[in-house]
């Protein structure tokens, strides 16, 4: 019930967006995690990331992930030093060296594109009308593996229409009723 407090009901109302989720964990704490902010009138930023492990010392650290990307989004901090604080902050605060995944977009809706930015975390997908799904690959070291990280921004603009898929590993470690993953 705390974990899924920590979480957004719904996303905030902007002009041609919506934001839908669905979270169903599989053990009663884990790190995964997901926000929606509006950065001002004319922006939004999607978060979805994942701390390794399960238990309680994971759900506090994503808690205490999720206090600080609020805190760091709300004091306007650019994807690169809100990337290289929340490093810093994962990777001081966890004996064992928890790592976290860690997936930043910026949806620009007056000019139609996002600023995606990754640490880790599954590639999201853009859907496109009559075209397969386009995988935003951004190869990069998840939170907290090394004290210092170089974060990676790629641009994409979008078309009326288009959908961004976000995933947590969830999905791709499902399986079948005989334990086979379903790939």
């Amino acid at each position: 019930t705390i974990q899924r407090n920590l979480l957004p009901k719904e996303g905030p109302e902007a002009r041609g967006v919506s934001f839908s989720a669905h979270f169903e964990p599989t053990a009663s704490i884990g790190g995964d995690y997901y926000d929606v902010f509006n950065l001002d009138k004319s922006r939004l930023a999607v978060a979805i990331g994942d701390v390794s492990g399960h238990g309680l010392c994971t759900g506090l650290v994503m808690a205490m992930v999720k206090a600080a990307i609020t805190t760091l989004v709300e004091e306007g901090a650019d994807e690169v030093s809100l990337f290289e604080r929340l490093n810093q902050l994962v990777f001081r605060s966890t004996e064992r060296r928890a790592f976290m995944t860690l997936a930043f977009t910026i949806f620009d809706l007056n000019r139609g594109a996002i600023r995606h930015t990754n640490a880790g975390h599954l590639y999201p997908y853009l859907l496109r009308e009559g075209q397969p799904p386009i995988s935003i690959e951004l190869p990069s070291l998840p939170l907290g593996v090394r004290e210092t990280i170089r974060p990676r921004t790629v641009e994409v603009d979008l078309q009326e229409g288009d959908t961004i898929v976000y995933l947590s590993d969830g999905i791709i470690e499902a399986q079948d009723e005989q334990g086979e993953p379903f790939g």
